[in-house]
């Protein structure tokens, strides 16, 4: 979770705020007003802030911040904040650092046991398509042109139930008859490198080009169309095997984006300034010439 809280940035406003604040929000309601507006202003520049960071941004942070304004705060109407308590807004405002994803194997409740006795997770990506303006989904990663236009002639894979088997959940699919149903002959589109590192325990040593790990296939290869339900369209997944042996599934890891932080920033002018007015409205209702 993250979490800004307005402030105003001047002691000896803050000091008289809390000596009239003793007569109670009834005698200051203006102050209370703009308290609450103010709060309201810092929501909306987190929620522009965020909408112009995000190449694709995505639904969950924006409506994460949309849904979190707390006023008052703590009980006291001269207090607001805003908060975002999606899982990942912390990382998202710090940066995450590149880690192993192997090591869900460990972890993940999805983990299945082959024959060998290896761990192995089946991973679904699922690919967004093309609009017809020509540009790019908001929130996956679209697919080229010319794979549309094979995919969305496949015949649909349905799912039909699920099963569990060792405490995992696995999904049952009717599959067109032979490779009828999977996109095949996309060669290397789409193939692109891995960044290999030479001592995994030390994931912030990136090699890019000495032994990079590349995929084996195209990441388009064997997409499948699956119906959307009651809707006659179809979207479109592929799924790739990660087992112990497998190589790369090295994360990147990520920037710190620091919009909380931006926003505060920003906004801490603007916060001042919108209750000083109110405060100075009040003081003008109880007498006091300013």
């Amino acid at each position: 979770m993250y979490t800004i809280t307005p402030t105003v940035d001047n002691a000896k406003l803050t000091d008289v705020m809390f000596a009239l604040a003793a007569l109670g929000a009834n005698r200051m309601p203006a102050t209370a007003t703009a308290v609450n507006n103010a709060t309201e202003a810092v929501q909306q520049r987190w929620i522009d802030n965020s909408m112009n960071a995000f190449k694709r941004p995505t639904g969950a942070y924006i409506l994460g911040i949309g849904d979190g304004l707390i006023y008052p705060h703590e009980n006291d109407v001269y207090k607001g904040a805003v908060f975002n308590n999606v899982p990942y807004a912390s990382a998202i405002e710090h940066g995450r650092q590149p880690y192993d994803m192997k090591n869900a194997l460990y972890t993940s409740p999805k983990v299945r046991i082959s024959k060998r006795g290896k761990r192995y997770l089946i991973i679904p990506f699922r690919h967004g398509v093309p609009r017809a303006d020509g540009s790019s989904s908001a929130t996956l990663q679209t697919m080229p042109q010319n794979i549309y236009q094979r995919a969305k002639n496949l015949p649909f894979t349905v799912r039909t139930g699920s099963t569990i088997k060792g405490g995992v959940t696995r999904n049952q699919y009717a599959n067109p008859p032979g490779n009828a149903g999977r996109l095949q002959g996309v060669g290397d589109q789409g193939r692109r490198s891995q960044i290999a590192v030479r001592n995994p325990k030390d994931l912030t040593k990136f090699i890019r080009r000495k032994n990079p790990y590349t995929w084996k296939s195209s990441p388009y290869a064997n997409m499948v169309r699956v119906p959307r339900d009651g809707t006659g369209h179809g979207y479109y997944m592929t799924f790739r095997v990660m087992t112990e042996d497998s190589k790369g599934w090295i994360h990147p890891g990520t920037p710190p984006m620091k919009l909380a932080e931006k926003t505060a920033r920003e906004m801490n002018p603007v916060v001042q300034a919108i209750i000083k007015d109110g405060f100075i409205t009040d003081l003008n209702m109880l007498g006091i010439a300013v």
